[in-house]
């Protein structure tokens, strides 16, 4: 079993922490199919999320179809604020990795804050993130900050990201995968060769 140590700062609901989040290897993660993964799982309303470094995280997922994966929140409907990702990654199997059933497919999205957010992303830095998946889905909504927003995304920003996708009919971006909200001052530099 790994360990996560805290040593930066968050809230959720009422409580407030002061911690920074990192890992010392990388964590595989066995979700099962139709379930979702993020450290911080679901936010509520009142949930708050501030001044966290996520560092050295590598999320590597067993299952072929997964609903929400990200780092930091599967869902969002609180607030998510002045946080960083860095050196870190999110990994779904290809078929050549399983018993060959089938590939991966991240049905809600699979991002590297945020997979599925409905509230208020600001100041998120996520800095060399690898996104790595091979679908067929035409569900799949990819992207290094946000899967698919339907809430506010602002001045935020996304450095030396590297996707890899297979398979065709993906909503795939840099920043957000499938926006039907708002996005504002944000940036996003793609790294090196990207296979999407």
């Amino acid at each position: 079993m790994k360990y996560i140590k805290l040593d930066g700062s968050y809230k959720v609901g009422d409580v407030a922490y002061k911690h920074k989040i990192y890992v010392d290897e990388s964590v595989t993660v066995d979700v099962k199919n139709y379930e979702n993964f993020a450290l911080f799982g679901y936010l509520s309303n009142n949930s708050v999320i501030s001044n966290v470094i996520f560092e050295n995280i590598d999320v590597n997922v067993t299952a072929l179809q997964p609903q929400r994966i990200s780092v930091i929140a599967y869902r969002n409907n609180g607030t998510i604020t002045d946080c960083e990702i860095i050196n870190s990654s999110v990994t779904l199997p290809s078929k050549s990795e399983t018993d060959g059933a089938g590939t991966s497919d991240a049905y809600y999205g699979i991002a590297g804050a945020v997979a599925d957010n409905r509230a208020a992303v600001r100041n998120v830095k996520v800095k060399n993130f690898t996104l790595s998946l091979s679908s067929t889905s035409s569900n799949d909504y990819i992207a290094g900050l946000v899967g698919q927003n339907r809430g506010t995304v602002e001045k935020s920003s996304v450095s030396d990201l590297k996707i890899t996708v297979g398979g065709i009919n993906h909503y795939v971006g840099g920043l957000v995968g499938y926006n039907v909200s708002t996005v504002t001052d944000c940036s996003v530099n793609m790294a090196g060769d990207n296979n999407v």
